[in-house]
């Protein structure tokens, strides 16, 4: 089984989220893509994050219908800032073995791995699906596979980085879409549409829950 794991704050999630998931789901052949919202991301200041569970809803609403799109709420269980190492040993201890992780994040997010827990041992788990993001580079890509991963070839036919011992790094161009969740936060706090900027289920669900709101 080739499984897709999206992690992110999704707060809230929108159309950007969604579209890039779809296309590596689509360019790698995946069975399965799951959306794993963070519960206490290690790089957000705590009091600033909307609640575990309204994020989980959103995301639910989100994917409604979608067959291969499923959302986790794995990361709950884990005491402590969300740390995608730990993250990562779970899904090896949840899921049958010969099992194939592919780890979706933004180039704008890789380009910080050498911050993250234990990141020379992340492709130990899973493969690393890394989408392009406005204004970032191939070559920081490179500059951070330098820095954390020496030695490291490229194949072209197969369009990925193969690390030594260790599973690879994709790099995949994606439609890119002007959103994020912090533009989304503010329209909704200035009282500005958020239609077409996520999925109606999820701007429903906002506005009754009175999510971002001043």
């Amino acid at each position: 089984m080739r499984i897709g794991i999206f992690g992110g704050a999704f707060d809230p999630i929108h159309y950007g989220h969604l579209r890039v998931a779809e296309e590596v789901y689509e360019s790698l052949a995946l069975e399965r893509v799951f959306f794993l919202p963070t519960a206490t991301p290690p790089h957000k200041t705590a009091g600033r994050i909307t609640s575990f569970a309204h994020r989980i809803k959103m995301v639910q609403l989100a994917i409604d219908g979608v067959g291969h799109f499923v959302v986790s709420d794995i990361e709950k269980e884990i005491p402590g800032h969300s740390y995608s190492i730990e993250t990562l040993r779970r899904l090896h201890a949840a899921f049958e073995p010969g099992t194939g992780f592919y780890f979706i994040i933004g180039l704008d997010a890789f380009v910080e791995l050498p911050t993250w827990k234990e990141y020379r041992q992340l492709p130990s788990y899973a493969n690393f699906v890394v989408v392009d993001r406005p204004g970032y580079s191939k070559a920081e890509l490179e500059a951070v596979l330098d820095q954390c991963f020496p030695g490291y070839t490229y194949d072209d036919n197969r369009k990925e980085y193969l690390l030594t011992g260790q599973y690879s790094v994709f790099y995949r161009k994606t439609t890119l879409f002007g959103i994020s969740s912090t533009a989304v936060r503010r329209a909704v706090a200035e009282g500005h549409s958020i239609r077409f900027l996520a999925p109606p289920a999820v701007e429903k669900y906002i506005y009754q829950e009175r999510l971002y709101a001043k």
